[in-house]
């Protein structure tokens, strides 16, 4: 996923709204985080997140400058929907706000 938030931060810079690709990265990182999410809660580890916090940031604020969620096609947005919802449920902890502040 570390590579795909550094695509999507260039798409970002660019402009690029390739839709279809875009939510195909979308659902992946959603899968990943999901899994991170059951390994966790089997594991009774907290923030065992598939990427770092400030990737998973990253990612987050790229899809939003692309125009995320509203300007994503109705059938691409439930993918690009639930990564973010995904990633700002692990973002929303302890850990990762701590390990974002200390990046500033």
């Amino acid at each position: 996923l570390s590579g795909q938030a550094t695509a999507l931060r260039i798409w970002a810079l660019l402009g690029l709204r390739d839709w279809p690709l875009l939510a195909a990265i979308a659902q992946h990182a959603s899968e990943a985080l999901a899994a991170s999410a059951r390994t966790s809660l089997t594991s009774g580890h907290m923030s065992m997140l598939p990427v770092p916090v400030e990737e998973l940031s990253r990612a987050v604020y790229a899809y939003a400058k692309l125009g995320a969620p509203e300007l994503v096609p109705k059938q691409q947005r439930p993918a690009v929907c639930d990564f973010l919802l995904r990633a700002m449920k692990a973002l929303n902890t302890d850990e990762a706000i701590e390990a974002l502040g200390e990046k500033g």
